[in-house]
Order: structure tokens, then sequence, then C-alpha cells
């Protein structure tokens, strides 16, 4: 197994933290598609709230909510999109 950046080997884990509390849902998926991803969104986040995801296409068109996604190969953290907290 390839311990490295690639997915080879590894299990998808999707998951919300909701801001200003601890709350935290966790799951892991087999698939890293558009409906679960959004399915995942929809069923676990308050319509309405921002999502703050990275640049996966699965992500685009997210409905009913607000989406801010970060470049991670361009080293942009959530910090710079004003999702940084400290608990």
């Amino acid at each position: 197994m390839n311990a490295g950046r690639g997915a080879v080997g590894k299990i998808a884990v999707v998951g919300t933290k909701e801001r200003g509390s601890w709350k935290v849902v966790a799951k892991s998926v087999s698939e890293t598609d558009k409906p679960t991803l959004q399915g995942f969104i929809a069923d676990n986040v308050e319509t309405g709230s921002t999502v703050f995801t990275d640049e996966a296409k699965a992500y685009l068109g997210v409905v009913d909510f607000e989406r801010s996604a970060v470049k991670h190969a361009a080293r942009e953290s959530h910090e710079r999109h004003g999702a940084y907290e400290r608990d």
C-alpha cells in the first residue's frame, strides 16, 4: 500500500463540524461522487448554511447552501476564507 497522496488503499471519509460547537458528523464512503458528497451535505447540514470544501468537482452545483472552496494545490487554507476557528 502506498501511504502517499493518492487514494489507493485508502478509505474516503466525509465529515462536518458545526461552527461554534463541538458537533461533528463523519462517515466513511465508498464513493466520492456528486450524489454521495452532496447527499451527505443535504442530510447533515442546515439548509442555507455555508459549507467549506476543497475544489473537488463533486461539490459543484451544491443546492440550498452557500459554498466556499479552497485550492489545496495552491496551498490555500480555510483560514483565508474566514473559516478558521479555534475551540
